[in-house]
């Protein structure tokens, strides 16, 4: 096995200091490169994944209690409904639309 696809971003974490087991991510600047077709070196820049995909962010919400109804309640507020994405399926699909060796070797 060997890499085929190098993920980049920038996390924001943050945890809650009321909620014991209640975390925050915000993953920005999301970015993916073809490391199996050997463009993975300076000369070639990782691909902007999340203005191809119209994404600007990814925020999850990771819990090891039950999400309280408040917190539940001001997401709803703010217009945020759960959604699936998952960074590596969305780069590996990516890279196989637009790079021809992408799909050859992975």
């Amino acid at each position: 096995m060997r890499p085929v696809v190098a993920i980049y971003y920038q996390r924001q974490a943050m945890e809650s200091t009321d909620i014991n087991g209640l975390r925050f991510t915000l993953d920005s600047a999301i970015a993916c490169q073809d490391v199996a077709a050997k463009i993975f070196s300076a000369k070639f820049a990782f691909a902007d994944l999340a203005m191809m995909l119209n994404l600007s962010r990814v925020f999850e919400i990771k819990a090891d209690v039950t999400i309280p109804e408040a917190v539940l309640h001001q997401l709803e507020k703010l217009n945020i409904s759960q959604q699936s994405f998952s960074k590596y399926s969305s780069s590996l699909l990516w890279l196989r639309e637009h790079f021809s060796t992408f799909a050859q070797v992975s």
